[in-house]
């Protein structure tokens, strides 16, 4: 830098270099370099193209640099007084900071008490994603390139390996093409309102069953989405903002707890990773902090048990045995034994003979091996006539003189989500939301001024179902000491990135007998990059625990983590504040991200809970020196959950329950909520499945309900592929739940 005052954008890139080598540390680009401190040795976030990626306009924060600039230059000023500092006046004050002190600074600008620390959070976050994700260039010519946080953590290139084998093929109608970007269902209509008979918000578990189920009854049946409509052919194994790892996914930070869930056509089930058990019996008799039994007396297991089954026919779902079992699943599973427990494989809705192990899952799987929606309900659906719009979003609800609704929707841009148009109108005499358990409350509560007042249940009750993570470092050499496993190449292990989502879970503590708060499951996961490891926890930290230097070297050993998912017993304690002007949340980045209303205050049971799971995955894997185990912090984003549920949810108590026990929000008789939001309190286990079976049990109570509109339809459709069995397996139930 030449000497005296430097240049405006000079000073703001230097600064902004300064803060990213805080977060992830490098080596000095040249001896004269003053931004990047040398703290640690190789390319740190500065040199993997931090800037680069904060100068892009697609993630929010481009606009604002030159005021970040300013105000972190303003608090190291204060900070230097405070400390007794003084500061070489020829750089910007942060960059003078030793970097000790700049990292002081840091942890004291994004501690949970400070009133700025949503905006540093999000500096911090994509000064993180630059490095362990390269989120600024497309993965592959990243690796190629020799990008310095992909070559440190050892990603390796996507997989190009196409299945071996082709799957039976199934009898279904196909999916066809998806919408184009100016398809005719985007233009907004401005002459006359559309009617249907039902429209149906959201694709994924809630929506796509209903949808289905109702069009091959016979209704005309429409389908707003959101988020794009992306197939195989359109997923990309690409970290890189923009690609279909960052469209398809809706990530809403709020207060105290955060979510990240589906945003396209399919939902959640393209962007899952497929584990698909049933809910423990003692979930249905849980009673939280009502003292009383929270769920409908109407649903247990024995009473859902054919509606599992009929989800099971529909859905593909693979036993899993021990020759499924990934190397990180088989390594839970020794830890387990070493430890005296017990692990089993998870089943999962994945075609065998397709999967190419390439651990992609949640980008959506391009091989067509993962489950989705898009292979089973939804093309059925479209076969009877359903119509799906992607790009549309639902912002209200307003009810008609004939006691019909009006959905007023808005057009999302196709490549910037915070781009809206004015859309247009459905009128329907029936409408079912399923967009959430984060988006349907929102709606909900945005409605209420033109549909009266909502019940009490509705954006309070939610729940993350219980949901933490814990970061294993493992001790490469005590792992073929202690357990004797080892792999090709003679490792141990060192293969967090290889295979699949969750294999394999502990589920010693589900058990009935046990108190309520006491009772969760301990998944492995594979979790990748960008979207969780800047929440992973250095061991025995002192300073902070999430970012610096040794959250470097913490990365450089990331083939050798195990991560550990838990889900026990919350207290339903989320409640959604007034909703935003339009949205679920108000968008920051071009895609994903967005600020959200939802506050999560952890009960002391579920505090205690959580500590109770972290201290037992710590006796597992810190046994015999086999690791370091870690939770994931929730100073940053709060917690965090990838299974929203309750926000409205269903029971027999008005004042505790949004809906009945058939779904139907009370009050509003015709709108009924299928998704999440539907299910009363945490599972204990991945709940995709019960929120599946809890929606195919809906769908005669929505059928009676349409009838009674005047619309001609019928329940009794078989699975999507023709089958039958599990149709008759819940003929008995099928009258109580029509009827009035």
């Amino acid at each position: 830098m030449p000497p005296g005052t430097p240049a405006e954008d000079s000073i703001r890139t230097i600064t902004l270099e300064a803060f990213a080598d805080t977060i992830i540390p490098g080596e000095k680009r040249h001896p004269g370099d003053r931004a990047v401190a040398g703290a640690a040795a190789g390319g740190g976030a500065v040199q993997a193209g931090a800037i680069e990626l904060l100068q892009w306009n697609a993630t929010g924060v481009s606009e604002g640099l030159d005021d970040y600039a300013r105000l972190l230059n303003e608090h190291a000023s204060a900070y230097a007084d405070e400390a007794g500092l003084v500061l070489d006046a020829s750089v910007p004050p942060f960059v003078a900071l030793p970097f000790e002190h700049r990292t002081a600074l840091v942890a004291r600008l994004t501690a949970p008490d400070h009133p700025e620390k949503p905006f540093w959070i999000l500096l911090a976050l994509f000064s993180n994603m630059a490095y362990d994700s390269a989120a600024h260039m497309h993965t592959a010519e990243a690796i190629a390139a020799g990008h310095p946080g992909l070559r440190a953590m050892g990603i390796a290139a996507p997989r190009r390996r196409w299945p071996v084998a082709l799957p039976r093929v199934l009898v279904r109608p196909a999916a066809g093409p998806p919408a184009p970007g100016h398809d005719p269902l985007r233009e907004p209509r401005m002459t006359s309102t559309e009617r249907t008979d039902v429209l149906v918000v959201g694709s994924g578990f809630g929506g796509a069953i209903t949808a289905y189920h109702l069009a091959a009854g016979g209704a005309k049946v429409e389908i707003l989405e959101r988020g794009p409509w992306l197939t195989a052919k359109d997923f990309e194994q690409d970290f890189m903002l923009g690609s279909s790892y960052t469209r398809i996914f809706d990530f809403t930070v709020g207060e105290g707890m955060s979510i990240l869930g589906g945003n396209c056509v399919g939902g959640g089930s393209v962007v899952y990773f497929a584990a698909m058990p049933r809910a423990p019996r003692f979930v249905f008799e849980r009673q939280g902090g009502l003292g009383r039994r929270v769920w409908p007396a109407s649903v247990s297991r024995d009473t859902l048990d054919p509606w599992y089954d009929r989800v099971a026919e529909s859905i593909p779902i693979t036993k899993q045995d021990w020759d499924d079992v990934t190397y990180a699943g088989g390594l839970w599973a020794a830890a387990c034994d070493h430890s005296g427990r017990t692990a089993n494989p998870v089943p999962a809705a994945v075609d065998r003979n397709r999967c190419t192990n390439c651990n992609w899952m949640m980008a959506g799987c391009k091989f067509d091996a993962k489950q989705s929606l898009l292979l089973n309900y939804l093309p059925a659906a479209l076969a009877h006539g359903a119509r799906i719009r992607p790009l549309h979003e639902v912002q209200r609800i307003e009810r008609n003189h004939d006691g019909s609704y009006r959905v007023h929707y808005d057009l999302i841009d196709e490549e910037d989500y915070r781009i809206r148009s004015a859309g247009g109108a459905i009128d329907a005499k029936i409408v079912v939301l399923a967009a959430g358990a984060g988006a349907t409350p929102v709606i909900l509560q945005r409605s209420e001024a033109a549909l009266g007042r909502m019940p009490h249940g509705v954006g309070r009750y939610f729940s993350g179902n219980g949901e933490r993570l814990n970061t294993a470092v493992l001790n490469e050499d005590r792992v073929r000491e202690v357990l004797g496993l080892t792999r090709e190449g003679g490792l141990a292990y060192a293969a967090n990135q290889i295979g699949k989502g969750p294999t394999v879970a502990n589920w010693d503590r589900l058990d009935g007998s046990l108190p309520e708060f006491t009772r969760y499951s301990l998944e492995q996961l594979y979790f990748p990059p960008g979207l969780g490891t800047i929440l992973a926890q250095v061991a025995d930290a002192v300073g902070p625990s999430w970012f610096g230097v040794r959250k470097k070297e913490m990365l450089s050993r990331w083939q050798s983590w195990l991560i550990i998912f838990q889900m026990i017993e919350d207290a339903n304690e989320g409640v959604f504040g007034p909703p935003p002007a339009a949205g679920n949340a108000d968008r920051i980045s071009q895609q994903m991200l967005g600020v959200g209303r939802l506050r999560y205050d952890p009960a002391e049971t579920t505090l205690r809970a959580w500590a109770m799971a972290d201290a037992e995955v710590k006796e597992i894997l810190e046994r015999d020196g086999l690791a370091e185990v870690t939770a994931w912090t929730n100073d940053v984003v709060g917690a965090y959950t990838v299974h929203p549920l309750s926000s409205c949810r269903m029971g027999d108590d008005p004042a505790t329950s949004a809906l009945d026990d058939r779904n139907e929000l009370r009050g509003h008789p015709g709108i009924f909520v299928t998704d999440g939001s539907a299910v009363p309190t945490a599972l204990t286990v991945n709940p995709a499945m019960t929120i599946a079976a809890l929606a195919e049990r809906a769908v005669p109570g929505i059928v009676r309900a349409a009838r009674e509109r005047g619309v001609e339809v019928t329940y009794g459709a078989p699975a999507p592929d023709g089958a039958t069995s599990g149709r008759r397996g819940v003929a008995e139930l099928v009258p109580t739940l029509m009827r009035k």
